[in-house]
C-alpha cells in the first residue's frame, strides 16, 4: 500500500510539472505572439504613414506643375516654344523638390502634327528606405479636354439600360438612369435589364434622376447627388466628383469651311479626261497602275477594282470621286471634290494633307491615311480603317463599323451622329478604337448591336441604349421575349462588363493622339497611370 501511494504521488508530481510546462510554453507563445503582433501593427502603421507621406509629397509636386501651367497658358501663341516652356517648368519644380521627388519628362509630340504638343511627365517619390516608390505619369497636352473623358454631354445624358462606361463622365445638364434598354425593331420598345454601370468619377451639373417604366414611358424621380444614393440607380455606382470644368465646343463647320477653298490656280491644273463636249462629263476610269507627276484635274474620277493611281501633287475632281473594291489612290497633296464621294479600297495622303468633299460621302470597307472634311453628311458601313479624323457638317450614320487598323478613328460632326446595327445579334462584342463627337445629339445602340468602343463620346445631348448578354431574333435557352427580340435571362445577375455597349476610356487619345484631332492653345494635365514599385 505504501508503494501505491508513493507511486500516486509520483504521478501527481509529473502531472503538475507537465501542467507547469504547458502553462510556461503557452505564456511564452502568447508573449511572442503579442510581441510579433505589436511589431506587425507598428510595421503596418509605419507603412500606412509612409504611403500617406508619399501621397502628400506627390500632390505637392503635381500642384506645383499645375500652378506653373496656369501661369504659362495665357502666354501661349501658335509660335510659342511650348516644349521649351514645359521643360523649363519641370526643371524649376525639380529644383524646388529638396530631394523629396523627381520628375522625368518624355516628349511624344513636338507640334509637327498640326499643333499637337504632348509631354509625358513621370513623378517619383520614395516611400521608405527600402526603395519602395510611388510613381505617377501625367500627360501635359494641347489635346482638348473632352478627350480626357469616356463620355461628355454638353446638355443632358440619358442612359437607357445597362451600358458600361470605364473612365470619367461629365454632363453639363441632367443625368437620367433607367433599367430598361431602348431599341428599334420594327418600332421602339423597351426591355428590362439592369441599371447602367460607371467605373470612374461622375460630374453632373444638373439633377440626377432614376427611372421606372409606366407602360412605354419612363417616369423619372430625382436622386440626391452622393455615391451612396447612386447605388440605387447604377449596377456599379460612380464616385461623385464636383468639377468646375467647362468645355468649348469644336467649331466644326468653321473648320470644314477653312478646308473648302478651291485650290489656288486650280483651273490651270493639267486636265485629264475627254475634251469632247459630248463626253466631257464622263468619268475617267483607272483599272491599271499609273503615275502623274504634279497636279491633276478631272471631271468625275473612278478608281476601278484593280486601279492604282498616284498623283505627285494636288488633285481636283470637278464632279464625283469613286474608289471601288481594291482600288488605290495615292495623292502627295490635298484633294478637292466638288460633288459626292463613294469610297472603298484605299486612299493614301501625305502627312498633314487632307481630302475635302463638298457634298455627301459614302464609306464602305475603306482605308484612309490622312484627314477627311465633308460638307454634308457621311454614311459609314463595314470597315473604316484609319488613325485619323473625319469632320462632317450635317450628320454621320454608322452601321456595322469595325476599325481593324489598330489606329483610332475620330468622327467629329456638327449634326447628329447615330451608331446602330453594329455587330448585330453576335455573342462577342466587336471592338473598335474610336471617338464620336457631335455638336448635336449622339445616339448609340447596344441592344441588338454588340459594340465595345475604346475611346470616348461627346454629344449635345448623349443617349446610350444597352442590354447585357445574348440577344437573338429567335428563342434560345434561358431567354425572355420583348418587342420581338429574345434576351438572356437574369439581366441583374450578369456582370456589368457583359453589356452589349461598352465605352472604355483610352489613354492613347492623350499621349498618342490620332492625326487631325482638335487642339487648343493651352496645356492641360491628365493623369495616365499611378502605381507603387520597388
Amino acid at each position: 500500500m505504501k508503494n501505491y501511494f508513493q507511486n500516486q504521488k509520483g504521478y501527481a508530481l509529473v502531472i503538475v510539472l507537465l501542467f507547469i510546462a504547458v502553462v510556461a510554453i503557452g505564456t511564452v507563445t502568447m508573449y511572442s505572439y503579442s510581441v510579433n503582433s505589436q511589431k506587425f501593427i507598428n510595421t503596418s502603421s509605419a507603412s500606412v504613414q509612409d504611403k500617406l507621406r508619399a501621397e502628400r509629397i506627390m500632390d505637392e509636386a503635381i500642384m506645383k506643375v499645375q500652378t506653373g501651367l496656369e501661369a504659362i497658358n495665357p502666354t501661349l501663341t501658335n509660335a510659342s516654344p511650348i516644349i521649351d516652356k514645359i521643360t523649363a517648368l519641370i526643371n524649376n519644380v525639380n529644383a524646388s523638390s529638396g530631394g523629396k521627388y523627381n520628375i522625368v519628362q518624355t516628349v511624344t509630340e513636338d507640334g509637327q502634327r498640326e499643333g499637337v504638343y504632348n509631354v509625358n511627365a513621370t513623378f517619383t517619390v520614395y516611400v521608405n528606405k527600402n526603395g519602395k516608390k510611388l510613381v505617377k505619369t501625367v500627360a501635359l497636352s494641347t489635346i482638348k479636354d473632352i478627350f480626357q473623358y469616356s463620355a461628355v454631354s454638353n446638355s443632358d445624358f440619358k442612359l437607357n439600360g445597362s451600358a458600361y462606361l470605364q473612365g470619367d463622365v461629365f454632363t453639363n445638364g441632367n443625368l437620367y438612369s433607367l433599367n430598361y434598354g431602348k431599341f428599334l425593331y420594327g418600332k421602339y420598345s423597351y426591355a428590362p435589364t439592369s441599371f447602367p454601370a460607371i467605373d470612374g468619377k461622375l460630374t453632373v451639373k444638373g439633377s440626377i434622376n432614376g427611372g421606372t417604366m409606366n407602360g412605354l414611358n419612363p417616369i423619372w424621380t430625382p436622386v440626391p447627388k452622393n455615391t451612396q444614393n447612386l447605388q440605387s440607380i447604377f449596377s456599379l455606382a460612380p464616385v461623385i466628383k464636383d468639377r468646375n470644368t467647362s468645355f468649348t465646343p469644336i467649331a466644326v463647320s468653321s473648320i470644314i469651311v477653312q478646308k473648302s477653298a478651291y485650290p489656288a490656280n486650280g483651273n490651270n491644273f493639267p486636265y485629264y479626261g475627254n475634251t469632247s463636249s459630248w463626253f466631257y462629263n464622263y468619268p475617267v476610269t483607272y483599272n491599271t497602275s499609273e503615275t502623274i507627276r504634279g497636279n491633276a484635274r478631272y471631271n468625275p474620277l473612278v478608281i476601278g477594282n484593280n486601279g492604282n493611281l498616284t498623283i505627285n501633287g494636288d488633285l481636283i475632281v470637278n464632279g464625283s470621286l469613286t474608289i471601288t473594291g481594291n482600288g488605290k489612290l495615292t495623292v502627295n497633296g490635298n484633294i478637292y471634290v466638288s460633288e459626292n464621294a463613294t469610297l472603298s479600297g484605299t486612299l493614301n495622303l501625305a502627312q498633314n494633307k487632307y481630302i475635302y468633299i463638298n457634298k455627301k460621302a459614302t464609306i464602305e470597307s475603306f482605308t484612309l491615311n490622312g484627314q477627311m472634311y465633308v460638307g454634308q453628311n457621311v454614311d459609314i458601313q463595314e470597315d473604316f480603317n484609319t488613325n485619323g479624323t473625319l469632320y462632317a457638317k450635317t450628320g454621320i450614320e454608322v452601321t456595322n463599323l469595325s476599325n481593324n487598323s489598330g489606329g483610332t478613328l475620330v468622327l467629329i460632326c456638327d449634326g447628329m451622329i447615330k451608331v446602330s446595327n453594329n455587330n448585330q445579334f453576335e455573342d462577342n462584342p466587336k471592338e473598335i478604337n474610336a471617338y464620336f463627337y457631335s455638336n448635336s445629339s449622339l445616339e448609340i445602340y447596344g441592344v441588338g448591336s454588340n459594340l465595345k468602343i475604346n475611346g470616348g463620346v461627346y454629344g449635345n445631348p448623349v443617349e446610350l441604349n444597352a442590354m447585357k448578354g445574348k440577344t437573338s431574333t429567335s428563342q434560345f435557352k434561358n431567354s425572355f421575349e420583348n418587342g420581338g427580340l429574345w434576351f438572356e435571362n437574369n439581366q441583374l445577375g450578369l456582370e456589368p462588363s457583359k453589356s452589349r455597349l461598352s465605352i472604355i476610356f483610352k489613354n492613347e487619345m492623350i499621349y498618342n493622339p490620332p492625326n487631325g484631332i482638335p487642339t487648343v492653345e493651352k496645356i492641360s494635365m491628365k493623369e495616365i497611370e499611378k502605381h507603387y514599385t520597388k
